[in-house]
């Protein structure tokens, strides 16, 4: 496995600047290991969605804080997943191959109606909040991509995504974004928010996920000997 510094060593090796100008979305992708070491822990970014909510948060183009210099997000995104998958970047249908369904996992929420209920204002208000929390049935109609969202990593993902304060269109009242992300995790769970390895425990661990992974390491030591 390659640790996000040599992704972004990497990366300044290919497109200029020096490796700091890269860590944000190098560390980004990998902050999923800090709720499972094992390869799932990939499971939650290194696919097109990852890549999707990458380029919402950091922006279309990235910015060199060294030279302020600009890199396309997706390319960064993009070379950060094949470097671990041996060229590709596996789809959502690849990573949910062998998942079993949870027992809880329900079917469609009116998300938005939900939203009114809990929070009151109209359902036209939640529109952001609906859009992205269907966004991984975009990639297909699947209902087990929903659990990509259904997490409390995901809730900090939106967040990241939405803004820390969403205000609401209808009367500018503020509310914590996180707030209402754990809201309608909770309500489409039945009543708890999963954390990532109660998701992830789902999928089993496939040599796949982990052997086409490029020796970064390696390569940067051979460099400097």
């Amino acid at each position: 496995m390659s640790h996000p510094y040599y992704h972004a060593r990497s990366a300044a090796q290919r497109w200029g600047g020096v490796w700091q100008d890269y860590w944000p979305i190098e560390h980004w992708f990998d902050s999923s290991k800090s709720y499972c070491i094992d390869p799932r822990h990939r499971m939650l970014l290194h696919q097109p969605y990852g890549i999707e909510l990458c380029l919402e948060i950091f922006g279309e183009l990235w910015q060199r804080p060294s030279d302020h210099q600009t890199v396309p997000t997706e390319l960064i995104a993009i070379q950060h997943i094949q470097e671990d998958f041996a060229g590709t970047v596996p789809s959502l249908e690849q990573w949910f191959d062998h998942t079993t369904t949870p027992a809880w996992l329900r079917p469609s929420t009116a998300i938005a109606a939900m939203c009114v209920e809990r929070f009151v204002g109209n359902q036209a208000d939640y529109h952001s909040f609906e859009t992205w929390f269907n966004r991984p049935q975009r990639y297909g109609d699947d209902p087990r991509y929903k659990l990509l969202v259904l997490n409390t990593f995901a809730a900090f993902l939106c967040e990241q995504t939405l803004g820390i304060v969403w205000q609401r269109p209808s009367d500018a009242k503020q509310i914590p974004t996180r707030i209402i992300a754990e809201a309608i995790i909770n309500r489409m769970c039945g009543g708890y928010i999963p954390a990532p390895l109660e998701i992830l425990k789902f999928t089993p661990v496939k040599p796949w996920m982990s052997q086409g992974a490029k020796a970064l390491s390696r390569q940067f030591a051979e460099a400097l000997g």
